[in-house]
Parts: C-alpha cells; structure tokens; sequence
C-alpha cells in the first residue's frame, strides 16, 4: 500500500511540476509577446568589444566606403565637347565621379602641384610646427633670379622680409616658383627632403601613379593622372576649405611692398642687375593676377589653381559652387602655342563643365536618416539588435529630373531570427526614381543597414516560446 501510496506521490509531483513548468513557460510567452510586440528601442549601447567586432566587419565589409572619389549612376552617361585631352567632375561633397575623359592619361601637373605644396603646409600649421606669420628666411635658392627662364615668379629678393602666408598668396595668386622653394626650404631645409614629403604624402593617399621631383611643377618629370590630381584636390579642399577664401579666390597680389624690403632697399624705386631677363632684386611693388582665367568671370567659381608646361599642356583645376552644389573639375592637356590660347581653352572647357553640371544636377542630404533601427530577434540570446548604416554619406547626387519622383525606401525586416552577425547586411536605405508610368523604380544610391552586434541562437526553451510569441511582432 505504501508502494502505491508513492507512485501516487511521485506522479503528482511530476503533474505539479509539469504544471509549473507550462505556466512558466506560457509566462515566458507572454513576456516574450509583449517585448516583441513594442518597437521601443531598448538596444543597450556596445561595449568595447562589440565595438571592436564591428569595427573590423565595416572595414572587412565595406573597404571602399570612405575612397577619396568613387563612380556613381551618371558617371559618364553623356559626352562633353572638351578641348582638353583629359578631364574628370567631382561633387566636392561626396566624391562622387560625374565626368571622366582619359582619367588615367600621364600627364605633367604642373604648377597644380602646388596645391600639394600648400596641403603640406596646411598639415603644418594643423600641427602646430608652422603659423601663417611666421617669417620666412630667403636663402640664394630661392630667388626670382635663381629660378629657370620664363618661370612664373612672386619676385623674392635677398634681404626681403615675407611671411608664409604672403609666399602662399604668391603660390596661389601668382604660380611663384620662387615661392615654391622658399617653403621648400623653410619646412625642409632643401628640395630633396620636401620633396620626399610630397611624395610621400601622396603615397598615403593611395595615389600610386603621382611622383614628383621638384616642389614647383616646372619639370616634365613630375607626373601624375588627371583622376588622382582630382582625388587630391577634392582631399585637399575637403581638409582644408578655409584656402578657397584665403588664397585660390584672391583676385590679385601685390608684392614686393614697403614692410617686405631690406632696410637698405626701403628708399630704391628701380629693378637692376639682370640675370637672364629677371631682376635680381625688385624694390617697387608688382601687382600681378590670379592666373585662373574663370576667377571673377562666372558665377560661383572660388578657385582653384591653373598649370603649364610644354610637355603637359595648359590645365586647370575649377572649383565652383551654386545652390549649394560644389563641384570640382580638372581639364589637363588644353590646347594653345600661347597664354592668350591657353586661358581662351581653358574658359571654353571650364564653361562648358560648369554649364552642364549645374544645370543637370542637385543634390539631397537628410543626417536623420543615418540612425540606427532596432529590430527584435525571435530565437536568439538578444531580444533585439540595431541595424546601422555601414556608411553615412554626407549628400547623396542626384539629377534634377531625378530629383522630381525621387523617393527615399526604408527596407528593414519585421524581425530576425536566430542566429545574427555582426556587420552583415539585413536591410537597406534606397534612393530611387519613378521611370515610368507603369512604376518601374531606377536605384540612384543605397545604404546598407547592418547588424551592430551578433547575437546567438538561443536554447530550447526560448526558441519554443518566440515561436508562439512572435505574433505580437508589429509589421513595418
């Protein structure tokens, strides 16, 4: 009797616990149901480590996302009757590639590669070890009279007195060449040295196909490609766009003035002692132009730096900007036997870029949209994760005809289960067109939404009751 009287026991035990057992498991249910059924973000902020995970999934993911220029859906969809042998358009914004003609054609910068000088000395100043009215002392190297004919001068002297803000006023304004080694000279202490750091920082780029050999652009040996001169140009005013309205828009320079002279050079009011057709000393002021022919003569042009030599041509780097579009564009190989047909090419192609871009394009910004989303994971160890952008554009390109049925489509899914990897796409961000009346959708740029953290699959027990709970998961 006893014998039965505890399998009765036992049995009622295990009803009692199988009872226990259903309520709490049904209890999980419904706790389940109700988190899944709020799309409050309730996502906990990454530790270090998740931080890290991410990190390398977008850099292992996505390696192009922050490339200085990059194609887009307009790249090259029209023609451009260019004089120039090479050209390419960049929106200064985002990089974006609007217009290529013979992007990888090796071509001598020319005097654009003072721009890299003036990057350098920028990188400087950031840094703390140059400021821009520190004086600059002259060595023989660098004076009018030491530079090699025809060269585009400043006009330094011995004795002179001139700041590293009127030698880049001299590189910008007037192409000096003589300024070109002043600040060689005066960050480096000599060419070779400066001109390892041009190359160098180059080379950080990822600009493999530029190499200079000289600071001044007057040897055929410096060479570059038209598309990796704009990747630097858009680098350069993107770090640093206080040099548009500091140095590439001034219209004029006038040097030497009275604070600039010698004290013994103060009262002399004429040029002597010739070499080679240049003054070796100049003791009244020159006042010469900007060389950039579009300076002044079209609407929103800024900067941003002219070049020739025989052996390259006449080029230009243009800047612009209108209605808040930026943009930047190089011509390289321009046509003429003189100035007056080089800067004609230069104004006819810098016309026709600037006509045609402005005209044919916008562009669209809303910082709101990079956000994180959170999303619940049914059968998993998380109840949710966040899906980020893997990258945030600061514009996105988009043609005014574009621009009118242009529609922003939020993808993301109503839940995910299981297990989730960090960095790995689960959604997505797409700018798209209506082309036609039938709803046909053309994709201008999209963004991947990603997972921030991963999240495993969970045991039994949770993945039976999402499975009943998910349910309560809202659709989005």
């Amino acid at each position: 009797m006893q014998k039965k009287d505890n399998k009765f026991g036992l049995f009622r035990l295990l009803i009692i616990i199988f009872i226990l057992l259903l309520i709490s498991f049904f209890a999980t249910v419904v706790v389940r149901s109700c988190e899944f059924g709020s799309l409050t973000d309730n996502v906990k902020p990454l530790n270090a480590q998740q931080q890290t995970e991410l990190d390398n999934a977008i850099n292992a993911n996505y390696p192009h996302r922050n490339d200085i220029l990059k194609s887009c859906i307009y790249t090259n969809k029209v023609g451009l009757d260019l004089l120039s042998e090479s050209a390419v358009i960049v929106n200064v914004d985002n990089g974006d590639i609007l217009y290529s003609k013979n992007p990888d054609r090796i071509t001598p910068p020319a005097s654009l590669m003072k721009l890299v000088q003036m990057y350098i000395v920028f990188e400087e100043i950031k840094d703390g070890r140059l400021k821009l009215d520190d004086t600059v002392s002259l060595p023989k190297e660098c004076w009018a009279s030491s530079m090699p004919t025809n060269s585009s001068l400043m006009f330094l002297g011995e004795g002179q007195n001139v700041t590293v803000s009127e030698l880049l006023l001299g590189l910008s304004v007037a192409s000096g060449n003589d300024a070109s080694y002043a600040l060689a000279y005066h960050i480096c202490g000599g060419m070779d040295d400066f001109i390892v750091r041009m190359n160098t920082a180059m080379l950080n780029l990822g600009l493999n196909h530029t190499h200079f050999v000289e600071s001044s652009g007057y040897s055929e040996e410096n060479l570059t490609t038209p598309i990796e001169m704009t990747a630097f140009i858009r680098h350069y005013l993107h770090s640093y766009p206080e040099s548009l309205q500091m140095f590439h828009s001034v219209k004029t320079f006038t040097y030497p003035q009275s604070h600039n002279l010698a004290a013994a050079d103060k009262n002399k009011t004429a040029a002597q002692d010739f070499t080679h057709g240049i003054p070796k000393h100049i003791w009244t002021p020159v006042t010469q132009k900007n060389t950039n022919p579009m300076l002044g003569s079209y609407e929103g042009v800024d900067g941003v730096k002219t070049g020739y030599i025989d052996e390259s041509g006449y080029n230009l780097a243009l800047s612009a900007t209108q209605d808040g579009l930026r943009i930047l564009s190089v011509t390289m190989g321009g046509p003429g036997t003189n100035l007056r047909e080089g800067n004609a090419g230069r104004v006819h192609d810098g016309t026709i870029v600037l006509n045609w871009t402005f005209s044919t394009f916008t562009q669209y910004s809303d910082p709101e949209l990079y956000k994180r989303y959170a999303v619940p994971v049914i059968r998993s160890s998380k109840k949710q994760i966040a899906l980020i952008p893997a990258f945030t554009p600061k514009t996105i390109t988009v043609s005014k005809r574009d621009y009118t049925n242009m529609q922003i489509l939020l993808e993301t899914p109503t839940m995910l289960s299981d297990n989730v990897t960090v960095g790995q796409q689960y959604g997505q961000i797409r700018f798209v067109t209506q082309v036609s009346q039938n709803d046909e959708l053309k994709e201008i740029y999209s963004i991947p939404l990603i997972a921030d953290r991963s999240s495993k699959r969970a045991w039994l027990w949770t993945r039976l009751a999402d499975g009943l709970a998910k349910g309560g998961i809202k659709k989005k």
